[in-house]
């Protein structure tokens, strides 16, 4: 079932300055408001070729909004919330690949961004195409499949998002 597996960290620490910051508590964006926000920006990205890092990418095809994804990531968001723990395990020490399956979806790739702090739908997309390895996970041309979602339910209030991105088997695909 695996051909490859991408799997990728980025923590608001890790791209932008410190600096502090009011501890107030941030609401994610609905999950309407995610879905249409999200495949805005991922389409107009990945309608023009880009270089993450060094690494060229052509253009690629629309992802599509797929809600087991969502699923899979909104449970991955609100876990590591709830732990305030930025991690690709889950507690029961499964990694993306297994909660994907485990909602069923039948995958043959996948991938997987996830990210903490950033206040904003376009906060977290800038990150992710600021980090070269996220930027590329977003610009997989074998990536059909979109899911998001954003928890801030623990952590003093700090948003954690999540980004699943796959493709099921070629003898699965529409």
């Amino acid at each position: 079932m695996t051909r490859f597996v991408l799997s990728l960290v980025l923590s608001a620490g890790l791209v932008f300055p410190a600096y502090a910051r009011e501890a107030t508590s941030v609401e994610c964006p609905s999950a309407d408001t995610i879905r249409r926000e999200f495949l805005d920006e991922l389409r107009a990205v990945r309608t023009h070729a880009r270089y993450c890092g060094r690494k060229p990418f052509r253009p690629a095809k629309p992802l599509r909004w797929n809600e087991k994804l969502f699923i899979a990531a909104k449970k991955h968001a609100e876990e590591m919330s709830l732990r305030d723990r930025l991690s690709h395990w889950g507690l029961d020490g499964r990694k993306a690949g297994d909660r994907i399956a485990r909602i069923g979806y039948d995958w043959e790739v996948y991938g997987e961004n996830i990210a903490q702090g950033q206040r904003t739908i376009g906060e977290a997309m800038r990150s992710w195409l600021d980090s070269p390895e996220h930027c590329s996970a977003i610009m997989e041309p074998d990536f059909e499949d979109v899911g998001v979602a954003c928890a801030s339910s623990g952590g003093g209030g700090s948003p954690y998002w999540a980004m699943v991105l796959a493709a099921p088997p070629i003898h699965a695909r529409r």
